[in-house]
Formats: structure tokens, C-alpha cells, sequence
């Protein structure tokens, strides 16, 4: 690492002997931004990894793209003007059918990139697949990692509702325990993500149970077979997809109105992590 002045390295989860060289030349070289690392997987999460450059890495997830990244909007202060009471007018009016056919699009931009329903539902399920194979057993070691794909098919039956890890672990022949440590395989793998319950007292937070949001909509349609026309006609399936297309929205909306950018960001720490 002595002779290179900036890196981008992809998939940094696979080589994680490669962070202690980092570390190393980080601290020869103390400059920031010199190092961008990028995976799809929390790094900080996996046990495999002895370096986890505390201290010295800035972890950026990146969600898929919202509404307003795809109309390439400028930043908000949408959730801040809501929180005090001045909701500001809506950017764009969408009609139902619009709202439903983003909702089942998603915001992957290899979804995006596919030019009918049909192709992005056989990208969704083929990612799937290849996350099931390939990442799992990188960032977990499973002793039933062939209980994963019907994890993940039950848990998008329960996107939108609160997580029973009994309920959980039944459906899939575990103890609530183990699917607990499961689910949690989901989250650091970007899929799922577990919402605290919303409350002004921190504590409560921690201990009320939380939802279950996908962080696709897109994702979350496909693994439940939902076609855009289907849930243009059956009037009580849209809700958890579009439960879980608000949460991201609201995300990347949160996000955009933190002080620092992106650029910021990479210019204040020696490492810079991305995770998506």
C-alpha cells in the first residue's frame, strides 16, 4: 500500500486482510479520502473481520435510489419543516397508477435499467439467489444456511408488521434465537432492516418491538409475486410494499438533511466506506 496515493477497492468484505495494510498506510500518510471502500455488506458486522478501522472510516450506507434522487432534485428540508409543523407542498403529484407502478419498480438501478416488469422481477429474484450463495456464506457461518431463502420468503409476508422472532423462527424450523441471529444476517446484507418503535423516551425504544421494512419496494414485490396490475386491482395488497417505499423515502430524505455531504464527508476522514 506504501506506493499507492488513493484507492477505490470493491467488495473489500472478501479480502478483509487487506484493512490492516490500509490502517497501515493511513497512519504513514494521514491524508483523507485517500481510501474508498465499497461492499455489500457491513463490514463492521462480519466476525471474519479482525480490522475494523475504528476510528479512522467513515460507513456510508447507500440505499437504493429514491423519488427525488431519480428526478435528480436538490436537497430538502422536507422532514425538518414536518417535524415543525410546516408540511411544504408536495414536489410532484402522482396518480395512483404512477404511485403503484414506483412502488413495484423499486429504486435498484439495475432494476431500473431493465425495461419491463418482467425483466426486473427476474433481476430481483436472481439477486436473491446470488446473495443466498455467495454473500452469506462470506459474512456467516450458518448451520442451516439452507433455511435462508425461506426466511426470506417469510419475512416478506411480514414486511410492515412487528418482528416475532417466534412466529419467525417456527415458520422456518428454528428456535426464536437462532432466527434472531438469522434475520440479523438479512440486515447486515442490506435486505431487511428492523425499525424501532417510534417514542420520546429513548429507553422505550429499545425495548418495544420493532417493524420489519425491506429496504426495496421493488424487492420486497417480486418475493411476494406481485405484479403492478395486481396491485392496481386488489386494493388490500399495496400497503406493506408502499409502507416499506415511504420508510426508504424518508431515509434518504433524513439523510440529504444531515450538514454534511457526501464530499464532506470523504475530505473529513483518512477512509471512507460504502456499503450498499
Amino acid at each position: 500500500m506504501r506506493d499507492i496515493d488513493r484507492a477505490v477497492i470493491d467488495e473489500v468484505q472478501r479480502a478483509p486482510d487487506v484493512l490492516l495494510a490500509i490502517k497501515r498506510s493511513g497512519d504513514e500518510d494521514a491524508r483523507p479520502g485517500r481510501f474508498l471502500l465499497t461492499g455489500s455488506a457491513d463490514l463492521s458486522t462480519i466476525a471474519t473481520v479482525r480490522e475494523s478501522l475504528a476510528g479512522r472510516i467513515e460507513t456510508i450506507p447507500l440505499l437504493p435510489l429514491s423519488r427525488s434522487e431519480l428526478l435528480r432534485r436538490k436537497r430538502t428540508r422536507f422532514i425538518e419543516s414536518a417535524f415543525r409543523g410546516k408540511v411544504p407542498e408536495p414536489a410532484e403529484a402522482l396518480s395512483p397508477d404512477t404511485l403503484v407502478r414506483l412502488v413495484a419498480t423499486g429504486g435498484y438501478p439495475e432494476a431500473l435499467a431493465r425495461r419491463t416488469e418482467r425483466r426486473r422481477q427476474d433481476w430481483y429474484m436472481a439477486c436473491v439467489d446470488s446473495i443466498v450463495e455467495r454473500d452469506v456464506p462470506e459474512i456467516a457461518s450458518l448451520a442451516r444456511p439452507n433455511q435462508i431463502p425461506r426466511l426470506l420468503q417469510f419475512a416478506a409476508q411480514l414486511a410492515g408488521c412487528l418482528v416475532n422472532l417466534s412466529e419467525i423462527g417456527r415458520s422456518v424450523a428454528l428456535d426464536h434465537k437462532t432466527a434472531d441471529s438469522y434475520l440479523r444476517v438479512l440486515e447486515q446484507l442490506f435486505l431487511v432492516h428492523r425499525l424501532p418503535t417510534w417514542s420520546r423516551n429513548e429507553l422505550s425504544r429499545l425495548v418495544r418491538t420493532p417493524k420489519l421494512h425491506f429496504v426495496d419496494s421493488g424487492l420486497l414485490t417480486a418475493l411476494r409475486g406481485y405484479t403492478a396490475a395486481r396491485l392496481r386491482s386488489e386494493r388490500e395488497l399495496p400497503g406493506p410494499p408502499l409502507e416499506g417505499f415511504i420508510f426508504v423515502q424518508g431515509i434518504v430524505l433524513y439523510d440529504g438533511e444531515r450538514p454534511l455531504s457526501f464530499a464532506d464527508n470523504l475530505r473529513a476522514v483518512p477512509y471512507a466506506s460504502l456499503w450498499a
